[in-house]
């Protein structure tokens, strides 16, 4: 390519630069109208020229372009326009954050068509305007970081440091021997280097890089500066110094000693800079104020400092003395002062804090420094109270006029009580006192009422102190506070005056000073003597007075009172007549009655606050009861009356909460819920084993069977309000599982009182009509057995919880069979035992077939049927117990003189071919196994014989076969003893002999 070209290309581009300043120029003219995608429009620009203005920057350095002269003019003229353009908009919008961000790009793109320039006319002016431009470009960004530090991006990093590279570039550019400036320029540039100097210290600091600042801070010289700007830039890099500082200051969280030190060493340099001998300095009307700060924050760091050097604090010292001398009414000083003394601790230090404080309170101007003097005073009464407090007085009788600065005067009484209050150094005698003796200050200062809020105050930390030492039962000193809040100077318009007076008269109950608290009582007025808690304690006077006759009164104020707080007092009030219990009695009917009167109007009351209260009243009256009953009558004899009221009653105020969807019940108290009454399942839990272990030991007496009933009917209705499905499987296995125990308990109970013939009132069926569907065993069998077959399903349940639902489901099918065969109903029977076996959930049949055996009330004729479906079941199943097996067929057939069908020959001979495939089976109870074998060999013996003397030979021949093969599962000999028997009787002539019946045992062998 021809030189010529080159050029051509250089000039085209220079003229693509000048339409871009153009462009961008006449669009910031107009910032206010550009959208968005204006904005992102002429970004896209920048980033897209940038990279190629850059790049022929350094070629155009390196010489020998030559570019048209007036191309040249027209390339700086759009160039400074667009400078000059950006640099105003960017004042005139310096709260708009977007737009600052964007104009800073633009500024640094105008800055390097700037030095695009400068590389093809390299004078110095130009060299020292581009190395300004750039200078100016990093200010304006750091000042972006400092106003907006949360939303600084990568792009505005890039940004910055871009421009330090360029800066670099003009710093060693114009350090050069070619660049000959004169004074001027000479002044300026150096003036520039401080300006961008200080200014990458400050972003340096910003990314927490305090090792490269520091690099930076050593090549800021003041030195070379003439007077002219060298007080303003001293004073600029002062506060630029301080600025940094204190940005690491705060950013430092907790104590970081690096930090501190680096913060110390920025702070040293920023004072001695102050400290040159620079004419006019110290008069500059910033002068005072930037040292001051300097000052402030270089004292703050050393006292924050781990360790303090003898040397700094001899700096420390000579820095608190130019602070009295050159600000000696200035606050913080003092207040530095303090913290500084409790650092060292010297040994008179409580004498000089004393002494600095009363200086201080001497020398400031109190009303614009009241927060820091009262600050440093508190700071002080942790260590001295009685200092402090001295101090206070003074400040409090000298210093503060209670009209005119009314807010302070009562900011300075809360204080007196608030650091008496709070003293570690102070008894309790000394502090009341202390309060006593400055009521009487008090008197002689007020000239009008104290304000609400700081009666409030005063009373409220008086109220507390008085409620921690009651904690404590030091009844007598709590007394006294609660007397110190009614003094009438405190709490003579209070307007809740009676609450304090309620406070007192207990404590003087707790302290047994009966006649002061009748005095306190008497003086309630008549408002607060209707109110419940003034009630209750009328109520605890009464008892401590013995006057028992007095209480019921009590109990019917509290019952009449629409107060919201008259519930909680009630139960109160119960629980103090605990040991009383025809009070308790009484006192718990009547407070049920207002339950039930509000849960017919519940949405006037707010029962959040009674739910966990009213719950534990019952719980604790029932045990009451019991107690008493128990220790009165014995176990058996329980006053069952008055503890099923007791439970019914709170089970139907829940059962109305839960039908008016105000009851919510959790499985723990962490829970919150929006309903009014919130329990927890344990509360429900407790209540229905309650009645369930009552309903027990009842059933135990057949003449209690009904009360028994209605306890087990109560237990059910607690368990029914639990929403298990919201619990996690354990615990809905839990509950679900004591709900079976407790639907079974009431069930059984309903059974014996039909077997006893005195269950008419409480028919097990219910409707006729329903019979099927409404029979509550048939009902929990079913439930039961949907829950296994669910849980099975889902391995949930371990093997105790199987284990725990078998027995109760067996348990079940015994009940539901004994009393369907007692109704003589069995046709049920045999649909129960269907359900048993098809379910094929564990074998049911054992239980099934011991209560049809068991039940010799009944026929053996109508149970034997379903007995030897039964049987006929178990033998046909490979995994059918032998054992039992024997046991049922000795039981069902044990009357010989029944015609046997071949059917029932059938289930013998199965259940020889049983024993001989399992002969090595060994069982539990041998013993009797092998008796029930010989009884079932001799019931077939004897049914052979008599199908002989029937003159049936052939099923005499089958059921001798089978008698003398049951024989060799019994015990030896037993199968000789059969031979012997049949041979005498073929010798006596009795039976008609034959070569096949001769030969019968050996057959059967």
């Amino acid at each position: 390519m021809s030189s010529d070209t080159i050029l051509s290309t250089f000039e085209t581009t220079i003229l693509e630069f000048c339409e871009v300043a153009k462009w961008i120029n006449s669009h910031i003219l107009d910032l206010k109208q550009l959208t968005e995608d204006d904005l992102k429009c002429i970004t896209n620009r920048i980033d897209a020229l940038q990279p190629t203005a850059e790049k022929y920057e350094t070629s155009f350095r390196k010489g020998g372009v030559t570019i048209n002269e007036e191309t040249l003019l027209r390339f700086e003229n759009l160039s400074s326009i667009l400078w000059n353009t950006v640099s105003l908009s960017l004042k005139a919008n310096v709260s708009e954050t977007a737009l600052v961000k964007f104009l800073c790009k633009c500024q640094l793109f105008a800055a390097i068509l700037l030095s695009v320039y400068n590389s093809l006319n390299e004078k110095n002016d130009v060299a020292l305007r581009s190395f300004n431009c750039f200078t100016t470009t990093l200010k304006t960004l750091m000042g972006e970081f400092k106003q907006n530090p949360d939303t600084i991006i990568d792009s505005q990093d890039t940004l910055f440091k871009v421009s330090m590279a360029h800066v670099e570039t003009y710093v060693n550019l114009l350090t050069e021997q070619k660049y000959s400036m004169n004074k001027k320029d000479t002044s300026f540039f150096h003036k520039l280097l401080i300006e961008a100097n200080i200014c990458i210290f400050q972003w340096y600091i910003q990314q927490n890089d305090s090792d490269t600042a520091k690099i930076y801070l050593k090549k800021v010289d003041l030195s070379n500066l003439v007077d002219d700007i060298k007080v303003e830039m001293v004073l600029e890099v002062s506060r630029i110094l301080y600025n940094s500082s204190l940005f690491l200051y705060n950013s430092k969280g907790t104590i970081n000693v690096d930090v501190l030190d680096d913060v110390l060493i920025y702070l040293a340099k920023a004072f001695e800079y102050l400290t040159l001998p620079i004419e006019k300095i110290k008069s500059h009307i910033d002068f005072l104020a930037i040292r001051y700060s300097i000052t402030i924050l270089l004292i703050q760091c050393s006292i924050e400092k781990p360790n303090i050097s003898p040397k700094e604090e001899e700096q420390v010292g000579n820095l608190f003395e130019l602070l009295q001398k050159q600000y000696p009414k200035k606050p913080i000083p003092f207040q530095l002062q303090v913290k500084y003394l409790k650092k060292t601790r010297p040994e008179n230090m409580t004498e000089l804090i004393a002494s600095i404080i009363m200086q201080m309170i001497l020398s400031i101007d109190i009303p614009n420094s009241y927060e820091i003097l009262i600050s440093t005073i508190n700071e002080f009464s942790q260590i001295d109270t009685k200092r402090a407090l001295t101090s206070l007085d003074y400040l409090f009788q000298n210093k503060i006029d209670p009209i005119k600065d009314q807010k302070h005067f009562e900011q300075t009484i809360l204080t007196r009580f608030y650091i008496t209050l709070q003293s570690k150094d102070l008894n309790e005698t000394e502090i009341i006192t202390q309060l006593f003796d400055f009521y009487k200050v008090m008197e002689k200062r007020i000239s009008q009422p104290l304000s609400r809020s700081t009666v409030s105050s005063i009373v409220t930390l008086l109220w507390s102190s008085g409620k921690k030492i009651e904690k404590m039962e030091s009844y007598v000193i709590c007394s006294k506070f609660y007397e110190l809040a009614l003094e009438e100077i405190i709490s003579g318009s209070y307007s809740e005056r009676g609450k304090l007076q309620r406070a007192l008269t207990s404590a003087y109950l707790s302290s047994n000073n009966l006649t002061k608290a009748e005095e306190t009582l008497n003086n309630l007025s008549p408002t607060d003597l209707n109110h419940p808690l003034t009630i209750l304690i009328k109520l605890k006077l009464l008892l401590k007075l013995k006057d028992f006759s007095n209480i019921p009164k009590c109990f019917e104020s509290l019952f009449r009172s629409s107060h919201e707080k008259s519930f909680d007092a009630f139960i109160l009030a119960l629980n103090e007549v605990n040991e009383l219990p025809k009070l308790l009695i009484d006192g718990v009917t009547l407070f049920f009655q207002k339950l039930n009167n509000i849960n017919d109007n519940l949405e006037k009351f707010n029962t959040k606050t009674y739910d966990v209260s009213v719950i534990s009243l019952i719980r604790y009256t029932i045990q009451c009861v019991i107690k008493f009953t128990e220790e009165a009558q014995g176990a058996l004899n329980i006053d069952s009356p008055k503890i099923l009221m007791l439970l019914s009653e709170p089970l139907r105020f829940l059962r109305e909460l839960k039908t008016n969807k105000k009851l919510s019940i959790s499985i723990d108290d962490s829970l919150t819920n929006t309903v009014d009454f919130t329990l927890t399942a344990d509360d429900i839990e407790w209540f229905a084993s309650t009645a369930y272990n009552i309903s027990g030991t009842l059933c135990q007496d057949d003449e209690k069977l009904k009360e028994s009933f209605e306890f087990a009917k109560t237990a059910n209705g607690f368990l029914e309000l639990i929403p298990y499905s919201d619990f996690t499987f354990l615990k809905m296995y839990h509950f679900s599982y004591w709900g079976y125990r407790c639907r079974f308990q009431k069930a059984s109970i309903r059974c014996r009182l039909i077997e006893k013939g005195d269950g008419q009132d409480i028919n097990i069926f219910g409707d006729p009509k329903n019979m099927a569907h409404n029979h509550e065993l048939d009902n929990l069998i079913h439930d039961i057995i949907s829950f296994f077959k669910t849980a099975t399903a889902n391995r949930s349940l371990n093997a105790e919880q199987t284990s725990d639902l078998q027995v109760l489901l067996a348990e079940c099918f015994k009940t539901y069979v004994n009393i369907l065969i007692i109704q003589r109903k069995m046709d049920l029977v045999e649909n129960l035992l269907s359900i048993g076996h098809t379910e094929n959930l564990f074998n049911l049949d054992n239980h099934f077939a011991e209560a049809l055996i068991q039940k010799d009330d009944v026929p053996l004729d109508i149970r034997r049927p379903i007995i030897i479906k039964l049987i006929k079941r178990n033998l046909e199943n490979a995994e059918g117990m032998i054992d039992k097996l024997c046991y049922w067929i000795r039981c069902t057939f044990t009357d010989c003189n029944l015609k046997f069908s071949s059917d029932v020959y059938s289930i013998f001979e199965c259940l020889l071919t049983k024993l001989k495939v399992n002969n090595d089976l060994a069982f539990e109870n041998s013993q009797e196994v092998k008796i029930d074998i010989e009884n079932i060999s001799s019931i077939c013996w004897n049914v052979g014989i008599n199908s002989l003397i029937s003159d049936s030979r052939e099923d005499f021949i089958k059921w001798a076969k089978l008698a003398y093969g049951f024989t060799k599962f019994t015990r030896i000999g037993l199968d000789i003893q059969m031979r012997r028997l049949w041979n005498s009787l073929l010798s006596t002539g009795q039976i008609e002999n034959s070569d096949e019946l001769s030969k019968l045992f050996d057959e059967s062998v």
